[in-house]
């Protein structure tokens, strides 16, 4: 890689970003504005604001790393998060705008009237989605090693920048990166893609190869429940998704936009497919470095690589401040106290920078990208979902007891099959668990009443 073409766009991108950040904080007046953007993301930011919280280290490095070992089955991550925006896109995007609030959790007072669910819902969110931070964070220094970056000076900028405007801007800030970030990323890995396409000696091999596992890997071995089913049921949850659902100027631009995320999402995976497969032509690649690296070391120039270097550092910034963001909105909307209510947009910044700066060296105690990210959404999924979209579906008779139930049955089915496994996936276990528990609560508050 040519380290000073790095250096340079790093810089520049860095300046672009606080700058943006710099001009987003000039309209963030109140915390409406600083978490729901003044509730007015028209289409096109709105879409490319979505692709920007799944485009991350996931989605690019996770899936290519996988896609080397089980081939065009790695993707199974990626297809299961369009699946969900695909869902959204058919009215669950509208509904969740039509609920007027700023956190998923919020539903738990205003449609089931308890505070406690909201406030056991806003944890377990809380929770998911710095297990997802943390992960951008671990593919963020995995990427850095791997490109022979290792100034602990260079990491901290990195992350430094992405805290600092998060923290000037909010959502509007974020948005304004996104937009930008998500158009970089396309069009540099699409060059990459096309060019490698253009070299004959690619071409007939690696797409039959892309059928195909690794020699020595076994498909038994890929989690592909949970790849493909949590980050589907995720996307109805995901307070990073739904706060830019929330923000949306209307329902139909809500709608409209899941549905061009999921398109452009599921497109774009297989260049990171493509490039996993075709690895396998250059031998054993070491568990510590990325694959996608090692990939364009042998196929691009160094000026080349160095444009990829700045792409990856940016999807994975994509996804980071969208998460840093939804954290800190959950954390203060729902747990806002006494002492801040004269000056809740000085809380919302002071807890997103918290946030971002505890997670940045937590960090450096995890290595498995994909790993981090499913646990990450299998707690809050099997214990939130069937109450969530109960809403989306029950007009009336939504009662607190169901919930209740509902929420402990599938977190501790959750904890129980993680202790005791089953040959049978224990998403799915504890989601009937849980679907079991809505019904005896339900039945619990006719008796009682």
């Amino acid at each position: 890689m040519n380290y000073t073409i790095f250096i340079i766009l790093f810089v520049l991108l860095s300046a672009v970003y606080l700058y943006l950040g710099y001009l987003s904080s000039k309209k963030v007046k109140t915390q409406s504005d600083f978490f729901l953007a003044g509730r007015g993301l028209t289409l096109w930011p709105l879409s490319l604001t979505l692709i920007a919280t799944q485009l991350g280290g996931g989605a690019i490095l996770g899936v290519s790393d996988a896609a080397y070992q089980y081939g065009i089955y790695g993707v199974f991550y990626t297809l299961g998060i369009c699946l969900g925006f695909a869902a959204l896109a058919m009215g669950a995007a509208s509904k969740l705008r039509s609920f007027n609030v700023g956190t998923t959790a919020q539903l738990f007072e205003k449609l089931y009237g308890s505070p406690f669910l909201r406030k056991v819902a806003s944890i377990l969110s809380i929770l998911s989605m710095f297990g997802i931070f943390l992960g951008q964070v671990v593919a963020s220094r995995k990427f850095m090693l791997g490109i022979g970056v290792e100034s602990e000076f260079i990491f901290f900028v990195f992350w430094g920048v992405v805290i600092a405007y998060t923290v000037l801007g909010g959502l509007k800030a974020v948005v304004s990166t996104d937009v930008f970030q998500v158009i970089f990323i396309l069009i540099v890995f699409t060059a990459i893609f096309l060019f490698v396409m253009a070299q004959d000696a690619f071409v007939p091999t690696n797409f039959f190869q892309m059928f195909s596992l690794r020699a020595g890997s076994d498909l038994s071995e890929l989690n592909y429940t949970g790849l493909l089913l949590l980050p589907f049921l995720f996307s109805f949850l995901e307070q990073d998704l739904a706060q830019r659902f929330f923000a949306a100027k209307d329902q139909r631009t809500a709608r409209v936009s899941a549905g061009i995320s999921s398109i452009i999402l599921l497109v774009f995976a297989l260049i990171p497919v493509y490039f996993g497969v075709t690895a396998r032509d250059f031998g054993a690649i070491d568990s510590s470095r990325s694959v996608l690296m090692v990939f364009m070391e042998h196929t691009v120039g160094t000026i080349a690589v160095a444009f990829v270097a700045c792409g990856l550092l940016a999807a994975i910034i994509s996804t980071a401040d969208s998460l840093l963001c939804a954290i800190s909105s959950n954390m203060t909307l729902d747990f806002e106290g006494r002492f801040f209510k004269k000056d809740r947009l000085l809380l919302s910044k002071i807890v997103t920078c918290i946030v971002g700066v505890g997670t940045l060296f937590l960090g450096r105690y995890f290595d498995n990208i994909l790993s981090i990210l499913i646990q990450s959404y299998e707690f809050p999924i099997c214990a939130l979902f069937v109450s969530v979209i109960a809403c989306f579906f029950v007009k009336r008779g939504l009662c607190k007891e169901a919930a209740g139930v509902s929420i402990f049955a599938g977190l501790g089915a959750c904890f129980y099959f993680h202790l005791y496994p089953t040959v049978f996936p224990r998403e799915i276990l504890s989601l009937l668990i849980s679907l079991m528990g809505y019904g005896v609560g339900m039945l619990w508050n006719r008796r009682k009443g």
